[in-house]
């Protein structure tokens, strides 16, 4: 008998294939897709920024929040074993898995079927202590013991190092995922997107132009 599986939705890193297969090293149907209703924000604590001591606002990941409907996010799709899902928890523990409809879309973004898959998004800190780590034991071990504040942040800047692998995963996907990586993500205000924030950045814009160009 096959192994059931279903199909994760990815929006961040794991956008490039070789980031999803070193969480789900058994991944197959690899594809790239498109949800509609929802956006990447930077309004994330990345706990792990936290442990390193990084002394700085820059401390943001990705999750996806609730958008308009005719707003578009990019993404990929592949298909894991259903048993497997619990790495994904595991990976964004701070964040809700949740079935959306999606479409499988060509290298010009046509669509060439669709379906249901797995979407991970924004929750917010009282969910997370209550619903996700349930006792303050284990809210303590996974945050607590590194920081003290909100997970859920509007004041926050890209982690650079993270915002620099994702780009790299969007333009592996070519020119149509990289725009929508810069111009569908927003920073934890949920106004400016990050081509703008970076182009803001007199530093951080030629990093990335350099970066981009060197792939």
């Amino acid at each position: 008998m096959a192994e059931e599986t279903v199909t994760v939705l990815a929006y961040g890193r794991m956008i490039d294939e070789c980031m999803a297969k070193r969480t789900f090293p058994k991944l197959s149907n690899f594809r790239k897709a498109t949800v509609k209703g929802w956006k990447r924000c930077f309004n994330l604590v990345a706990v792990s920024a936290l442990q390193k001591g990084i002394p700085t606002l820059e401390i943001a990941m990705l999750s996806v929040i609730p958008a308009s409907a005719d707003s578009v996010l990019y993404c990929s799709a592949f298909d894991v074993p259903k048993a497997r899902l619990d790495d994904l928890l595991e990976r964004h523990h701070e964040l809700k898995m949740i079935e959306v409809p999606f479409t499988d879309v060509d290298d010009k973004g046509e669509v060439v079927s669709s379906g249901t898959g797995v979407l991970s998004v924004a929750t917010s800190d009282e969910w997370y202590k209550t619903e996700r780590c349930v006792t303050d034991e284990e809210y303590h071990k996974r945050v607590g013991q590194y920081y003290d504040g909100a997970l859920w942040r509007k004041d926050i800047f890209p982690s650079k190092n993270y915002m620099k692998t994702c780009l790299i995963s969007a333009q592996l996907l070519g020119e149509a995922f990289l725009t929508n990586f810069l111009d569908h993500t927003f920073l934890g205000d949920e106004v400016t997107t990050l081509r703008t924030y970076i182009k803001s950045r007199l530093d951080l814009r030629q990093e990335v132009h350099d970066l981009l160009l060197s792939c």
